[in-house]
């Protein structure tokens, strides 16, 4: 199936969604990279704040991505279910950074 644009509106739209998706794998890829460096930190440390933070940090990138490009995959969940999943891998993830910063 060959994709054909032929009005200038067509060719935004095609840049729009290339850069979300883009953007989305940017994300994903960042937040992995931040994984792997937390989990080395704390197998130097033993600092169970360390892998505490990176746990929320991943929550907020990829995690929260992850989950609203499974759920909007799946086609016949609401949009507004989606939102909502999103936001609350993202509370999820701040709270843990807040918990793991007064803590320490």
């Amino acid at each position: 199936m060959k994709i054909q644009y032929t009005t200038i509106d067509s060719l935004v739209a095609a840049g729009i969604e290339l850069l979300i998706v883009t953007s989305f794998v940017l994300a994903c890829v960042l937040s992995l990279v931040i994984a792997i460096k937390g989990i080395r930190a704390y197998r130097e440390s033993r600092d169970r704040g360390i892998a505490w933070l990176t746990a929320g940090i991943v929550l907020l990138g990829g995690g929260a991505l992850g989950v609203s490009f499974s759920l909007a995959s799946l086609g016949t969940i609401p949009h507004w279910i989606v939102i909502t999943g999103a936001n609350l891998v993202r509370l999820a993830g701040v709270v843990i950074i807040i918990v793991t910063i007064y803590e320490l």
